[in-house]
């Protein structure tokens, strides 16, 4: 397919492949039509409408309710439908903007725009509107982005949020500001970590790190047909999680599966370029390796894309932790992946926060166990409910 963008003085770019790349656009699509829109910030490309065409594919645009000299039909009916929904968020936007940022959560992770905290979103979204909250996810510029993580809790604080769901970047770097804000009466509800504060308007809810490493072995075992030697990738000597899970690992291969071999973990970065380097090592080198498994979300990606990229003779498992990546059905490079619960989670920070808003005491510490993710279950019902991101089309038991 072919598409054309056209300008005042004709035809500008030509694009394979059915793909439009505009530079500062706004990308919206409908749910519910066939027509995606492009909404351009400049006054050249004010509004696009993207047409299917016989074989191939025109960008017809309207411009100030005028239609281009050069295109035959304008479909102005379709902008009726633009202008209806526009006016409708607008609304929306306004009603919402008028909430008093008392009755508001915020929804404050590591990061936006990924399978857990966008589920946490998912499941907080549920929760808090159901108690008259009106939730507010954000996130810093990069997961790894501390001082940006202090500056939004403490500017949530200073605007008087009704509460924040925390998944803190750096546990122990984020303590005492944490701290100071509870004991001013601020509810928190920290997901992940334990920040070792003890108060009436903190609560944790965490992973089962022990369970995780369970299915993780049970699932070796499965693939390796109870023998192999297993590369570790992904250890954080910084981080309890990732002990944790180590440690819980090495015990249930010694107890259950010692036919089984895990070598010595190699601690590295966490970025995901890091542990994509790391895992070419371990597949150059001399050790033969029947499977690896990835103690976290970027090892588990870098350790994909090193095991893709080398395309080896021999079948290479990886079991992951965390969903960021996730196996599919046809998908046999990523035998499981270990994942949390953060819909859940998400959900029982809010019922947490509106429980303490109603002067009603919060659980201090709730631990949830995982679930492991398969090729075979990725597509089940019970493993899409926790997957989802549709925080607009709440399921059933919630409506």
């Amino acid at each position: 397919k072919h598409v054309s963008l056209w300008d005042q003085n004709g035809p500008r770019k030509a694009l394979p492949d059915s793909r439009v790349e505009i530079e500062n656009t706004l990308v919206v699509r409908f749910i519910g039509s066939h027509w995606p829109w492009f909404i351009g910030t400049s006054a050249d490309l004010a509004v696009q409408q993207f047409v299917e065409a016989g074989e191939g594919v025109q960008i017809r645009r309207r411009h100030r309710n005028v239609c281009e000299p050069k295109v035959p039909l304008c479909h102005t009916q379709h902008f009726g439908w633009l202008r209806r929904v526009t006016l409708t968020v607008a609304i929306w936007c306004i009603l919402g903007c008028h909430r008093s940022e008392s009755e508001k959560i915020a929804i404050l992770t590591r990061t936006a725009g990924d399978a857990m905290p966008d589920t946490v979103h998912v499941g907080a979204t549920f929760a808090a509107h159901n108690c008259g909250l009106l939730p507010h996810y954000t996130a810093p510029a990069s997961e790894d982005d501390l001082q940006g993580q202090l500056a939004l809790f403490n500017d949530f604080e200073k605007r008087g949020f009704a509460g924040i769901i925390l998944v803190p970047i750096q546990p122990h770097a984020l303590r005492y500001t944490v701290e100071r804000a509870v004991n001013r009466g601020l509810p928190v509800v920290v997901l992940g970590s334990d920040l070792g504060i003890t108060s009436n308007n903190i609560a944790y809810i965490l992973n089962d790190e022990e369970t995780g490493s369970e299915l993780a072995a049970r699932r070796l075992n499965e693939v390796l047909a109870g023998k192999g030697i297993v590369a570790v990738t992904g250890l954080d000597a910084s981080s309890s999680t990732s002990v944790q899970r180590l440690n819980a690992l090495q015990r249930q291969m010694i107890s259950h599966y010692p036919a089984i071999r895990l070598l010595d973990p190699i601690i590295v970065g966490n970025s995901v370029a890091e542990q994509e380097h790391l895992a070419q090592k371990l597949l150059r080198g001399p050790q033969h390796i029947d499977a690896i498994v990835a103690l976290g979300a970027a090892s588990t990606r870098g350790t994909f894309y090193a095991i893709v990229e080398e395309s080896l003779p021999q079948h290479v498992a990886l079991i992951g932790f965390d969903q960021e990546l996730l196996p599919t059905n046809g998908d046999l490079l990523i035998e499981g992946v270990v994942a949390q619960r953060t819909r859940d989670m998400g959900q029982l920070a809010a019922q947490a926060i509106c429980s303490r808003l109603a002067g009603k005491p919060m659980t201090p510490r709730t631990v949830l166990e995982p679930f492991l993710v398969t090729p075979e279950n990725f597509r089940s019902a019970a493993v899409q409910s926790q997957l989802s991101r549709d925080w607009w089309n709440p399921p059933k038991e919630i409506r």
